[in-house]
């Protein structure tokens, strides 16, 4: 999994090895969600060349649906990592709409962020645990 942060091409190409040589069916697919992490976090690190970064999520979304096909099916932990990566991957990437919001602001009045769509939004999430 440390090799999932390693942005270096020999990382991934690592990843590939083990994913195509190993016998084992779960260090298959421990490489395989490591490569769509490693390749999820490459494509959010291309920003404005969206063409590039759905090239390589594309590449990302392989490698963990074939875990959840295939390669996890006997492992739920490591079936629903790869859901939740998946999940993301589709939804809170650089270029895709935000997921709708429903809050109360500072006036208690309730607003959805689909109102401000077209809109330039600046939101600013925190806390006081």
């Amino acid at each position: 999994m440390s090799l999932s942060r390693d942005r270096t091409p020999g990382a991934t190409a690592t990843l590939k090895m083990v994913l195509d040589k190993s016998s084992k069916a779960s260090a298959k697919a421990a490489a395989a969600l490591a490569l769509g992490r490693s390749l999820a976090g490459q494509a959010d690190q291309l920003g404005d060349d969206l063409a590039k970064a759905d090239k390589v999520a594309a590449e990302a979304e392989q490698y963990l649906v074939r875990v959840v096909d295939e390669l996890a099916k006997d492992n739920a932990a490591v079936k629903s990592q790869a859901e939740r990566e998946l999940k993301a991957l589709r939804t809170l990437r650089v270029g895709k709409p935000a997921p709708e919001i429903k809050a109360g602001d500072l006036d208690e009045k309730e607003f959805k962020l689909s109102d401000y769509r077209g809109k330039v939004v600046l939101l600013d999430f925190w806390g006081n645990w």
